[in-house]
């Protein structure tokens, strides 16, 4: 075989598959999304964000749990697991592998290929009880529920715009 061949041949192989409409497309990524949701869903039920676990193991067992349960084979972006302080830092901060504690925050950001449709998805838990972080983990999710919505009424809006409605 000469070398470019095979391109060709994908290339032939991607041209005859069917197209997909956008509804469909809008579908299967809302299938991916919901997925995505349930796997976090079940990073809870299995209280995988304990006390005494390292957010390299807690997201170790995520990427175990995304492979076993939900058929994961690949990500788009390694599962990023960050407690306490290191919350604080970028996606691309390297930080101390920190041990999760009791009354921690901890964000998760998870980027799982379902089904060949790319999810991204984070969530923020807090261990413990503390009712001041509950309420802050209650109220991001408020605050993201209402960006998106601003965001979808005007797509052009930029952050300094959505800042000064105040809404």
């Amino acid at each position: 075989m000469r070398q470019g061949e095979d391109v060709e041949a994908a290339t032939r192989e991607e041209d005859a598959a069917p197209m997909m409409s956008e509804e469909e497309r809008r579908a299967a990524l809302a299938a991916a999304q919901d997925r995505a949701l349930e796997l976090l869903a079940e990073v809870e039920r299995q209280s995988i964000l304990r006390p005494g676990i390292r957010e390299s193991d807690a997201a170790r067992a995520i990427a175990d749990l995304a492979t076993q349960q939900f058929g994961v084979v690949r990500a788009w972006h390694r599962e990023s697991v960050r407690a306490g302080p290191n919350t604080l830092a970028t996606f691309n901060d390297v930080c101390d592998d920190r041990v999760i504690a009791d009354d921690d925050i901890v964000s998760v950001d998870l980027g799982p290929v379902l089904e060949d449709w790319e999810a991204d998805i984070g969530a923020t838990f807090v261990i413990g009880a503390d009712p001041v972080k509950r309420k802050l983990a209650a109220d991001l999710e408020r605050v993201f529920v209402t960006t998106k919505a601003a965001y979808r009424s005007a797509p052009g809006m930029t952050a300094a715009r959505r800042a000064r409605r105040g809404d």
